[in-house]
């Protein structure tokens, strides 16, 4: 919803392929959490909510977030 109401910020904080590796830190970061248009978003959404709790059961809350954030990154 952020990049409908400013389409700079996949410029500014988003990952592009065709600039290699991201700028700093803060955009690999925040790269995991915008999307290109909103059925991306969706699709993510809808995923999350069908294999994320059960995942979240079967590990725990904090290696659920720590799997999260490493397999984004590394993505």
């Amino acid at each position: 919803i952020g990049t409908f109401l400013n389409p700079n910020l996949l410029d500014n904080y988003g990952f592009s392929p065709s600039q290699g590796m991201p700028q700093g830190a803060i955009t690999a970061f925040t790269g995991l959490f915008l999307h290109g248009s909103t059925l991306h978003l969706l699709g993510n959404l809808i995923f999350l909510a069908a294999v994320g709790a059960a995942v979240e059961l079967a590990t725990g809350s904090w290696r659920f977030l720590a799997v999260f954030l490493v397999s984004g990154l590394c993505g």
